[in-house]
């Protein structure tokens, strides 16, 4: 017998709201049925308390905000969903939002659940027409993902459970971590499968999308964004017998791992491009980009991901620099799709997300605060004067 949000009773309706979507999204996309994301709800989950929404531009979103108001969050819940939309979802298999947040199962993993189950929290990820939720199993406490063929927002009438299907290809996404992955390449993805290794999905992920086959044929677009990389680095990636490396335009090949950490960005960046998963309809989203990078390489940085999206890539930037989301102000061109998103938290402990198409439209953000702070710091002490002197 079929359980409630199970999947044995619905193979003929699945399949039928699956034709209709297909039609639609080719449509709307073209046939590569990829989407992108309009909009997110979340409700009670993790910092999220209450309910959080938040809409987003089809090109660069700029995610700002202070430590402990969800960027990192937000950035893995839209991951999640998008993997489990996509080709990689295997079967019927359900995806375990545990698994992007936490590196080992046990205790961990089981509190998770149950603070997440306890608090019915729900979420959902827009895209076009169509939504993607989701929701907790009542029978074990486990959360795994549904998704939803009408796009309605969450309420208490809405029930996710309702008109779900698994494993379509709509969403095709990228998610950068913060902590480098490909140095770790060597037997890396064999541990993992067979033991219990301090790494979330998203770091196993990035690494096993580095470690596919090459394509042979890549877009001009892409093939320009690599030149600008490799002009970067001196260089090229390379693949070799499970470990990466970076042949200099010198002849000399060293490992990945002696490459200088703010070089290793941009060849990750070269080696998802020459991966074919930066093309158009892709999704990347990255999560501090600007750590290790001098700050005089973030102007390349920001043409290089602008480029990016004006070859179709959907872009989802966190943060803490505010001189790389000026950067994307200054850097940008008419007709850029450009958003920037402050993320802060209300005196109940709810976060808002306040939006603006030009940062300086923004409300005052902490990124402003600390170079205000800063600069005052600054002036007093030439001045010989406290940092909080009105006359500052």
């Amino acid at each position: 017998m079929a359980r409630k949000g199970g999947f044995l009773d619905m193979e003929n309706k699945e399949a039928r709201l699956f034709e209709a979507i297909e039609k639609a999204a080719i449509d709307m996309y073209g046939k590569d049925k990829t989407m992108r994301i309009d909009n997110v709800e979340i409700k009670n989950f993790l910092v999220f308390k209450g309910c959080f929404s938040c809409d987003f531009c089809p090109g660069t979103n700029v995610i700002i905000g202070g430590n402990g108001t969800g960027k990192t969050t937000l950035l893995k819940v839209m991951y999640a969903l998008c993997e489990h939309s996509s080709e990689s979802a295997i079967g019927n298999s359900p995806v375990f939002l545990a698994d992007y947040f936490l590196s080992s199962r046990g205790a961990k993993k089981r509190d998770f659940y149950r603070s997440i189950y306890e608090s019915q929290g729900v979420g959902r990820v827009g895209s076009g027409e169509y939504a993607f939720y989701w929701f907790y199993e009542a029978e074990n406490e486990n959360p795994f993902f549904g998704m939803s063929f009408e796009n309605r927002p969450i309420s208490e009438d809405n029930n996710p459970h309702d008109n779900i299907f698994h494993n379509r290809r709509m969403m095709k996404a990228v998610y950068i971590p913060t902590m480098e992955m490909l140095s770790h390449s060597e037997g890396f993805l064999a541990l993992c499968h067979e033991r219990k290794m301090p790494f979330d999905e998203t770091q196993i992920d990035i690494l096993s999308k580095a470690e596919l086959p090459e394509m042979h044929e890549l877009p001009v677009a892409a093939g320009r964004i690599m030149e600008k990389i490799s002009g970067i680095i001196e260089g090229t990636i390379v693949y070799e017998k499970d470990v990466f490396y970076v042949k200099k335009n010198n002849g000399k090949t060293i490992p990945f791992s002696l490459e200088a950490s703010g070089y290793q960005k941009f060849g990750l960046l070269w080696k998802l491009l020459h991966n074919g998963l930066l093309d158009s309809g892709h999704i990347l989203l990255w999560d501090e980009p600007e750590e290790s990078i001098n700050p005089e390489l973030m102007p390349a940085l920001v043409d290089i991901l602008l480029e990016l999206c004006r070859n179709g890539v959907q872009i989802f930037i966190a943060t803490h620099s505010s001189n790389l989301a000026q950067l994307f102000d200054i850097k940008r061109a008419n007709g850029d799709s450009l958003l920037f998103c402050n993320l802060s938290k209300n005196s109940d402990d709810t976060i808002r997300c306040d939006s603006a198409e030009n940062y300086s439209d923004l409300r005052k953000s902490v990124l402003e605060e600390a170079d205000e702070a800063l600069y005052r710091a600054v002036v007093a002490r030439a001045m010989g004067v406290e940092a909080d002197d009105r006359r500052l």
